[in-house]
């Protein structure tokens, strides 16, 4: 069930989506033009808010999906919510990579507050259970 999106938020996904799609040797191209956006649901995983938009230009459909946001094929993902738990899943492993480790001698200049870190990011990446995040929390 699509809903009505506010302009800023419908023009945002837009350039998003023609922004991927240029074409360097024509920039108005009629094909990269977005016809279409439409909210086709809103998830909130982990603390973080999803949205996920239906977008059609004339010979393309997309996905997109936000935080961080990306686009997805609708030939490669007929279903949304596959798309969204494959986005999910790649930003979860995405954002694995990318983190990076305190020198030894920083961490000892903040004690305390980064073992404390340290301790909630560990328990974070062994939570199995809905009392394991609340557990990371407290």
């Amino acid at each position: 069930m699509a809903e009505l999106l506010p302009a800023h938020e419908e023009k945002s996904v837009r350039n998003y989506v023609e922004g991927q799609s240029r074409n360097v040797d024509d920039p108005d191209d009629p094909d990269t033009k977005v016809t279409l956006v439409q909210k086709v649901s809103s998830y909130r995983l982990i603390g973080t808010d999803y949205d996920v938009y239906d977008v059609h230009m004339p010979k393309e459909r997309w996905w997109v999906i936000t935080n961080p946001t990306n686009l997805y094929s609708q030939e490669s993902f007929p279903e949304y919510d596959v798309a969204f738990s494959f986005h999910v899943g790649l930003m979860l492993r995405v954002m694995h990579r990318e983190r990076v480790d305190i020198e030894e001698e920083k961490a000892e200049e903040v004690g305390g507050a980064w073992r404390r870190y340290e301790a909630a990011v560990a328990a974070m990446d062994s939570a199995r259970e809905a009392e394991d995040y609340q557990g990371v929390a407290i």
